[in-house]
């Protein structure tokens, strides 16, 4: 257990001197390979670093590094269902939503709505409304 964390530690530095360089796809590889670490001894965490991972896209502008995008949404999705917290895996897919939506990637857009609202209807809520 202390290895995994130790190992983790060294990712989260390696993602921040990533970040340095302003190279937020290997950045938020390096979260994802910490949260996969230590997801089985500490997952909260692991949840916590994956969206630390896809929040380094919110606010990205140039296409190639939003393309890599799609593989850290796709693994914090994955975490977040194995860990049960399906009201915060609707919240980051609506989040991707704005992602693909930068990069005008239509068909995605509306695959990311429709999984945030068929997990919203498992967890027994109602999915949020859009403003007409």
């Amino acid at each position: 257990l202390k290895a995994e964390a130790n190992a983790a530690a060294l990712y989260e530095r390696a993602s921040e001197l990533h970040l340095g360089v302003l190279s937020l796809d290997r950045a938020a590889a390096a979260l994802c390979k910490a949260a996969r670490t230590i997801e089985g001894s500490d997952t909260p965490r692991a949840c916590a670093l994956m969206l630390r991972a896809c929040s380094l896209f919110d606010d990205g502008e140039e296409e190639a590094q939003l393309r890599h995008s799609a593989d850290t949404f796709g693994a914090a999705v994955a975490l977040l269902l194995r860990a049960g917290r399906r009201s915060e895996t609707a919240a980051l897919l609506r989040r991707q939503v704005l992602v693909y939506a930068r990069l005008r990637r239509t068909h995605d857009v509306a695959r990311s709505e429709l999984s945030a609202v068929i997990i919203n209807l498992a967890a027994g809520a109602a999915p949020p409304r859009r403003p007409a």
